[in-house]
């Protein structure tokens, strides 16, 4: 069973929609159940534009912490890639500490990265198995993570070259957004799922 964290917002919808348009949502599960969320064979953490509220969500659900000691494959979607770090410039809680690095914030950097951008493969990951590297990847965030020796990918900004993806044991984040990038998102989808 593959577990997709719900913080039940307008993202949740809009990843359900994405789904049901590619005609594989019979194999997600949308749910915020910690009983589920132990018996999932993967977990995906979907991207959300209200930080706070996806953490107080999953704080009240006891799933921060749960999330934290669970040993399972888990996918990190823009937003949901921010929550795996050890921490995000700005915000007074901690992350979840799969990825340790922190994330930074910079408007003038953000606003270089935003829309659809090329992304470079710097190191072979499972999850870009069979997509094409192409301007077809959606970025959005208005925060950023420096290349560090868990980037399989980068985007190239005017100042600095920044992740776009990160991989470490059997945890995966992606800093754009799946299910605007189209074609290349749902391969990525297909590729955890694997």
């Amino acid at each position: 069973m593959i577990i997709i964290l719900d913080y039940d917002n307008e993202e949740t919808s809009l990843f359900k929609s994405f789904l049901e348009h590619w005609g594989i949502i019979n194999q997600f599960k949308f749910t915020h159940q910690e009983n589920e969320v132990c018996r999932a064979d993967k977990i995906i953490l979907p991207g959300t534009r209200e930080i706070i509220t996806a953490v107080k969500k999953l704080q009240v659900q006891n799933l921060f912490t749960l999330l934290k000691m669970l040993n399972k494959p888990m996918l990190g979607i823009g937003a949901g890639t921010l929550l795996m770090c050890d921490s995000i410039t700005g915000y007074k809680f901690p992350g979840l500490g799969l990825f340790p690095l922190n994330v930074e914030s910079d408007f003038e950097i953000s606003e270089d990265i935003y829309g659809f951008r090329d992304i470079e493969i710097l190191k072979e990951s499972k999850i870009f198995k069979n997509a094409v590297i192409s301007t077809e990847y959606y970025f959005e965030q208005r925060h950023f993570i420096r290349l560090n020796d868990f980037s399989t990918s980068k985007i190239s900004t005017s100042k600095y070259d920044l992740s776009s993806s990160l991989e470490k044991s059997n945890c995966y984040g992606v800093l754009f957004n799946i299910y605007k990038s189209g074609k290349n998102g749902i391969q990525l989808l297909k590729n955890f799922l694997e």
